[in-house]
């Protein structure tokens, strides 16, 4: 679904990565660990388009997007989830995810309707909650809803940051084993995580980045095996 070749980025005159591969295929969770400042913020925005590549190439869906606009990419099906959560917080929960919808001028309202019902039977919560302003959800829920908002734009490519961020344990684990049931119904799921143990446990295939470069990649069972990534990122 999205093939990454020899990819270097720098933000000013920092070089944050260095020659990295990477590829997605479809129904595929991969999930890409590492420290803080490794570049796995970086890798997700060079690969949506918020971010200039310094070189390499991008291809996704058999075609090549290095040079494409982020919002081109998106209509396209590469969706990121941003860290951050970024929800609007003075609109409902059902507003926020009509807005992803509203990205794809081609889709009707029976589709925008049934994304909605999908996206509220992924997450029941947010059914309960559709009238209520985004800002009086809770961190969870706000998670939640910025993953439910991506889906809206139907991708081929889900790619999120951090999820986990700040959230409660059970939290988490609801979503993980979300992102595991939609890459299982044939959605390619790119998760950045610097927890991880959670990311790795759900993952098809692990990548470990550190200073820009990638230093291990697996399956996610093999590289929790791996000493040097116990020892150097799960305590």
């Amino acid at each position: 679904m999205i093939d990454a070749k020899a990819l270097h980025v720098s933000i000013g005159a920092i070089r944050v990565l260095y020659g990295v591969n990477l590829q997605v295929e479809a129904g595929e969770l991969v999930a890409v660990v590492g420290a803080n400042g490794a570049g796995k913020t970086t890798l997700l925005r060079a690969l949506s388009g918020l971010l200039a590549a310094s070189s390499g190439e991008v291809h996704f869906a058999g075609g090549r997007v290095d040079g494409m606009p982020a919002h081109h990419r998106a209509r396209a099906g590469l969706v990121h989830v941003p860290q951050g959560r970024q929800v609007i917080p003075a609109l409902t929960v059902e507003e926020n995810l009509l807005i992803g919808a509203e990205q794809l001028t081609v889709m009707s309202r029976a589709q925008r309707l049934s994304g909605l019902a999908a996206e509220y039977e992924r997450f029941p919560v947010l059914c309960e909650r559709r009238d209520v302003l985004a800002g009086a959800l809770s961190g969870g829920e706000q998670q939640m809803l910025a993953i439910s908002r991506g889906l809206m734009m139907q991708p081929k490519l889900l790619m999120l940051d951090e999820p986990s961020l700040g959230l409660a344990p059970r939290i988490v684990e609801h979503i993980l084993n979300a992102l595991r049931t939609l890459a299982d119904q044939g959605v390619a799921v790119l998760l950045v995580e610097q927890a991880a143990l959670g990311a790795l446990k759900i993952a098809d295939r692990g990548l470990v980045l550190r200073g820009g470069h990638c230093v291990l990649e697996g399956s996610g069972e093999q590289l929790l095996k791996d000493p040097a990534l116990v020892k150097g990122f799960l305590g």
